[in-house]
């Protein structure tokens, strides 16, 4: 009787891409784990000229836009479909390096990768971050003013559950100071998920907690979910910015 003898055989890594001629462009889309993107859209246009390339990472994340017109300057930009939370958005998907975000013009190979960031500021989109924006709003009481000059807002965020990438959410505390001469009630670069909020007043050292709600709906209660609708219309690949609207959370008296 003749013994089989099991060999396990690695499977061979997949071939390195072929390397790039003077007037092409390749990269790859890795989000914050380096796992490839798929799929993502990666736009090419020319700085002075509205001729744009459009083409699509493959399953290894890389893409490539072959013979780009020489001496002329081009951007290139990327964004991610994604499915959250029962809604779609159209992902602005970030790069290694600021310098990345400038405009190139083709030769030697040029390379430009993208990363999916979930917060930072995004460098050729003016005031813009990846992250979301929440607004914080004061009901209107002149006879009880839910905030008086001086009074501190803190505001506390507890993930419901993954962000939009998938990574594990954090709690996030943020503490702003209101001044009837006028306050900062914005607050910016908040990862994209779903949240439970919930704000404290701390008045001369008393903490009170307040009610909050959805400014355009909701009843007012002692928590509120937060998400942020998408912005985008029509395709996938419009904006700059972010594609999130912003969130605005009322605030009551108990």
């Amino acid at each position: 009787m003749s013994t089989g003898v099991l060999v396990r055989v690695a499977a061979a890594p997949p071939p390195p891409p072929p390397p790039p001629s003077q007037d092409d462009l390749t990269g790859v889309a890795l989000d914050a784990s380096g796992r490839p993107i798929a799929n993502a859209i990666v736009q090419v246009q020319m700085v002075w000229n509205p001729n744009v390339v459009r083409t699509r990472t493959g399953a290894d994340g890389r893409y490539a836009v072959r013979g780009l017109p020489a001496g002329l300057s081009h951007k290139v930009i990327a964004w991610h479909e994604v499915s959250f939370a029962g809604r779609s958005y159209c992902v602005r998907l970030g790069m290694p390096n600021v310098g990345d975000y400038d405009a190139f013009v083709p030769g030697a190979g040029v390379v430009r990768d993208f990363r999916w960031k979930l917060t930072g500021r995004i460098p050729d989109a003016g005031n813009n971050y990846f992250g979301a924006t929440l607004v914080l709003v004061p009901a209107t009481n002149f006879y009880d003013p839910v905030l008086e000059h001086g009074d501190d807002v803190e505001l506390t965020l507890v993930p419901q559950g993954p962000l939009v990438d998938g990574s594990a959410g954090e709690v996030i505390t943020r503490t702003v100071r209101y001044n009837t001469a006028g306050w900062n009630s914005r607050l910016e670069d908040i990862p994209h998920g779903v949240y439970t909020a919930r704000v404290t007043r701390v008045r001369g050292g008393v903490r009170t907690a307040l009610r909050v709600a959805r400014l355009d709906n909701g009843t007012p209660g002692a928590t509120a979910t937060v998400d942020w609708e998408p912005d985008h219309q029509g395709s996938c690949g419009q904006v700059l910015g972010p594609d999130l609207r912003t969130f605005s959370l009322r605030l009551e008296n108990p």
